[in-house]
């Protein structure tokens, strides 16, 4: 069997995190965890600190905005994301808000992406591209 055959054989992180893609809201889940499991820290980390976002019921950006600074840093400290949880909880807002007044929701910027001149201001945008 191959290396290939193998690795396909494993769930990706969205499926074991729950998550089906063919869903809005799941895609914007996946969205926020892709904004965890950005930093250097581990994989478990990255997960226990998703589940906990969504334990708190921040699934979407205005709840993530609603909750602020403060809030995120306490769900990211009781995650285990501790070293990069000021910087973190800095960007999570920063990007919720862009996402929100730039674009409305994920979907849309999802949709303006494939326009060449909008993927160029994404790739400009620190809140929105690491």
């Amino acid at each position: 069997m191959g290396v290939e055959e193998e690795l396909s054989k494993l769930p990706t992180y969205s499926e074991e995190l729950g998550l089906d893609l063919s869903k809005p809201e799941d895609r914007f889940k996946w969205f926020l965890a892709s904004l965890l499991f950005a930093k250097r820290i581990s994989a478990e980390t990255a997960k226990k600190t998703f589940r906990r976002f969504s334990d708190e019921e921040l699934n979407i950006p205005e709840d993530i905005i609603e909750a602020g600074w403060d809030r995120l840093v306490e769900i990211l400290d009781s995650g285990g994301y501790v070293r990069y949880d000021f910087s973190t909880a800095t960007n999570l807002l920063e990007t919720m808000k862009k996402l929100k007044t730039e674009y409305g929701n994920l979907e849309e910027l999802h949709r303006r992406s494939e326009d060449a001149k909008e993927r160029s201001g994404l790739k400009s945008s620190r809140a929105l591209v690491q």
